[in-house]
């Protein structure tokens, strides 16, 4: 096997470069984006309120399921490929593998778990097909989310972008074949247009590397179970407990509510999503930042702060004047779920808070502080949006209860972000010293400073 320079690409790869990646993770974003948008206003103009609120519950649980069967696999190949001192094929295929099995089964524990629920969401997935269907498209999911990272230690960030390009493309275009095939009542067929997507994208990513020489499979090597890193362990927790509020929502709607009020709750949450992923992807980039670089950070942070800003004031305000005309296009009635987009809105605040403070946390080395924190603030939305639909309340005082419990988690995460990036706000002395567990080494240096 050829050795390459520590840092160096592969002969013959030219390297991305962190602003080529960046623009690359950027651009999938607004991909998959604009035609996540797309899908999901042809699929509520095509099948039954009910059948979409169902589908949507059932795929937020699934891109759940992908994201925990990655184990910070994804991390992991990130910083292995990127070295270019290990063999590709056998660390594409082991992280592969292990993926695959690990969301199959978790996609079948959920079904099992959820059989004797009389909920219209679950019993999607309770049949062979419908199970068939859900468990492939987790399984599969989780295998495409690994090597979207691998293309990125491979500086073949590019590559990404157009695979998700041909998922989103594909599964928008089965939306009719689907229809022919399945009753518009019926949401296993939005679940088989999203796996059909899958499955192309899959090819078109396999006919990239064969036209790019990159050879993407190999035998696979048990040993990288040993070698996942504490710190990969540590961002796979981090992402699973970020993303899981919002993916266990729908789930929450369609199971204490109904299938058609998820349908109207599931089109406000894609439409805040747009305006959220803005402050995740402005802190996102201080990930380039390398350790213990706490001027750099500063400097950055207080940059993309004033976008952050300017995003949270607009947002709602945009959303209060045209939030029912954007539900209205994906069908009549849509619209009743206006003052809960608008509500939502509000968390875009909370939300960057808590983006921030996970870039600050890994810059200063308090990482694993933030591991914990994050999952203890994503329990607390998830049983404060629960507990709301559980006493009776509607959408509305749902998204209440979670914007409130975001803005709870911001409050405490909030000072660790003032310090770092020199902000108004920033708790001195005794407040300082108090506030300390929440980020050790951030807050530490600052008080004894």
């Amino acid at each position: 096997m050829p050795e390459f320079a520590p840092g160096a690409p592969p002969p013959g790869r030219r390297p991305t470069g962190t602003l080529g990646n960046a623009l690359a993770l950027f651009t999938t974003t607004i991909v998959t984006s604009a035609f996540g948008f797309a899908f999901w206003w042809a699929v509520a103009r095509s099948f039954d309120a009910q059948a979409v609120g169902a589908a949507g519950a059932a795929l937020s649980i699934m891109q759940l399921i992908s994201i925990a069967a990655m184990l910070g696999l994804g991390t992991l190949l990130i910083s292995e490929l990127s070295r270019g001192e290990r063999d590709p094929p056998e660390l594409m295929t082991t992280a592969v593998i292990v993926t695959v099995v690990l969301g199959s089964l978790l996609a079948l524990a959920f079904a099992a778990a959820t059989a004797g629920l009389a909920s219209e969401a679950t019993e999607t997935i309770q049949d062979p097909v419908g199970l068939a269907l859900f468990a492939s498209t987790a399984a599969l999911t989780a295998a495409l989310l690994v090597l979207d990272d691998a293309m990125i230690g491979l500086s073949r960030a590019s590559w990404q972008v157009w695979r998700n390009l041909a998922f989103s493309c594909a599964k928008l275009a089965l939306i009719p074949v689907a229809l022919l095939w399945w009753a518009s009542d019926d949401p296993r067929g939005v679940i088989a247009a999203w796996l059909a997507g899958t499955l192309i994208s899959f090819a078109t990513l396999l006919g990239l590397a064969r036209r790019g020489g990159e050879r993407m499979l190999g035998r696979p090597r048990r040993a990288l179970l040993g070698e996942l890193r504490r710190v990969a362990l540590a961002h796979h927790w981090l992402n699973l407990a970020a993303a899981a509020p919002r993916l266990v929502l729908p789930l929450l709607v369609a199971t204490l509510l109904s299938t058609v009020v998820n349908a109207y709750f599931f089109a406000a949450l894609l439409l805040v999503t747009f305006v959220h992923v803005v402050p995740i992807h402005l802190s996102t980039a201080l990930f380039a930042i390398a350790s213990g670089e706490r001027q750099v950070l500063q400097r950055e942070l207080r940059r993309t702060f004033l976008v952050f800003c300017a995003v949270c004031v607009l947002a709602p305000l945009a959303f209060s004047l045209a939030g029912a005309a954007l539900l209205n296009t994906f069908g009549a009635s849509y619209d009743a779920a206006a003052t809960t987009l608008t509500i939502m809105s509000l968390g875009t605040f909370p939300t960057g808070v808590r983006s921030y403070y996970t870039a600050v946390a890994r810059v200063n080395g308090d990482l694993e502080r933030a591991a914990a924190l994050s999952s203890a603030g994503s329990a607390l939305e998830i049983a404060a949006a629960g507990l709301a639909l559980a006493l009776g309340g509607g959408i509305e005082v749902m998204a209440i209860a979670w914007v409130a419990a975001m803005a709870l988690e911001a409050a405490i995460l909030w000072p660790a972000v003032a310090v770092a990036g020199d902000l108004p706000g920033r708790p001195r002395g005794r407040m300082l010293r108090r506030l300390r567990w929440t980020a050790p080494r951030t807050l530490g240096r600052s008080s004894d400073s």
